[in-house]
């Protein structure tokens, strides 16, 4: 095939006229490959930008999407002890120990604010606040 395309016998190797008719059909053809080809990269490279933008995003959604659960589950996590602490503040913690004529109960306890103790008896009632 090679050989059609070239007069060898001659010096210098000249290009037969078979040769010159495939040339100027490559280039009347060059047009339309280009074209082609500007077309078929005017859809690779979209498609090809999207898909690798997805890959790397994907991640790191995943990531944000992780973190926001996290966030969530730490937000209700304070709110219910925020929850809890206002229930202890506003309830009384009461202790009822039923007493006889003569004897006495010693309370121990590990309690930096405490701020009032009553006592109640069949003779009357009384309450003991205590300074900070």
């Amino acid at each position: 095939m090679a050989n059609d395309f070239l007069i060898l016998n001659e010096y210098p190797n000249r290009v037969s006229k078979k040769g010159l008719q495939s040339l100027a059909k490559l280039k009347s053809m060059w047009p339309s490959v280009g074209k082609f080809y500007f077309a078929y990269l005017k859809e690779a490279i979209p498609r090809h930008a999207k898909e690798y933008t997805d890959k790397q995003i994907s991640p790191e959604e995943k990531s944000i999407k992780a973190n926001q659960v996290k966030l969530t589950e730490a937000t209700q996590n304070i709110d219910k002890m925020e929850k809890i602490i206002k229930n202890l503040e506003s309830k009384k913690n009461t202790m009822a120990v039923d007493l006889k004529f003569g004897e006495t109960f010693t309370a121990n306890y590990e309690c930096q604010n405490l701020i009032e103790v009553g006592v109640k008896t069949n003779k009357g009632t009384w309450t003991f606040n205590f300074k900070r």
